[in-house]
C-alpha cells in the first residue's frame, strides 16, 4: 500500500482586533494537519510578513472596512506571494469589490462553519480563490456600476474589466449570465441547456482567456456598458 502524500505546510498568520474570535480561529487552525498560526494579533506588522513569510494571511472584516482593505493591500504589497482571506464577512455591509481589487483571494462569510474556514485556507494557499455564492450578486451589481479596473499582464497598464475576448456566442451568453451571478443550474434553465453543457463551455471560456476563476472570467470579459 503506497504511503500517503504529506500535507504541505502552510503557514497563516491571523489579524482580528477581537481576542475572542481571533484566538479561537488560532486553536481551530493549529489543531489542523499541516497548518500553522505564527502571528495572531489586533493589526497587522510589517516586519511579521517579512520574518514569518505567512502563505495566508487572515484579515477580520469587523476591524473595519478601511483598515482590514489596508491590511490587505500591505500584504499583497509587501508580500506578493500571500493570499489575502477576509474573514467574518457580512455581504450587505462591505464593498466587496474593493477587496477583489486589491487582489484578496478568498472571503470567509459571518455564518461560515469551521470547515468553511479551514477549507477557503487550503483553497487559496494552493493558488485558488473562493467567492462564496452569497457575494457573487453583490460583487456583480458593483462591477457593473463602478467598471473596475485590472491589471493587464502584457502591457503593464490598468484596463477596464471589459475586454472583449474571442468566445463563441454561446460561450459569450454563459459569460455574460455569469455575470449577473447566475449559478450553473440556473444558467442551464436559462439556456434550456444541461448543467454539463454549461460547465464544458465555462472551462473553454477559461482556456481561451488564460483566467481560471468565474470572478475574473466575468469581470475580464464583461460587455462595455451604455453611456
Amino acid at each position: 500500500m503506497a504511503a500517503e502524500t504529506p500535507l504541505r505546510e502552510i503557514i497563516v498568520a491571523l489579524v482580528d482586533d477581537n481576542r475572542i474570535s481571533r484566538n479561537e480561529h488560532a486553536r481551530l487552525l493549529n489543531a489542523e494537519p499541516g497548518v500553522t498560526v505564527v502571528s495572531a494579533e489586533a493589526t497587522l506588522s510589517v516586519t511579521m510578513l517579512t520574518e514569518e513569510q505567512p502563505d495566508v494571511v487572515l484579515v477580520e472584516a469587523g476591524i473595519t472596512e478601511v483598515l482590514s482593505l489596508r491590511a490587505a493591500v500591505t500584504t499583497r504589497r509587501v508580500l506578493p506571494g500571500a493570499s489575502v482571506v477576509i474573514t467574518d464577512l457580512i455581504p450587505e455591509n462591505e464593498d466587496i469589490a474593493d477587496f477583489v481589487k486589491a487582489g484578496v483571494a478568498g472571503f470567509v462569510l459571518k455564518e461560515a462553519t469551521s470547515d468553511d474556514l479551514v477549507d477557503t485556507v487550503r483553497t487559496v494557499a494552493d493558488g485558488s480563490h473562493v467567492l462564496p455564492d452569497a457575494l457573487t450578486s453583490p460583487l456583480f451589481v458593483q462591477i457593473a456600476a463602478e467598471g473596475i479596473e485590472i491589471d493587464d499582464e502584457e502591457s503593464g497598464r490598468k484596463v477596464r474589466a471589459s475586454i472583449a475576448v474571442s468566445l463563441t456566442l454561446r460561450e459569450q451568453e454563459v459569460v455574460r449570465l455569469i455575470g449577473e451571478g447566475m449559478a450553473n443550474k440556473q444558467i442551464a434553465a436559462r439556456l434550456m441547456i444541461s448543467t454539463a453543457t454549461v460547465k464544458t463551455h465555462v472551462r473553454k471560456a477559461m482556456d481561451k482567456t488564460g483566467l481560471h476563476t468565474r470572478l475574473l472570467l466575468a469581470t475580464r470579459t464583461a460587455p462595455p456598458r451604455a453611456n
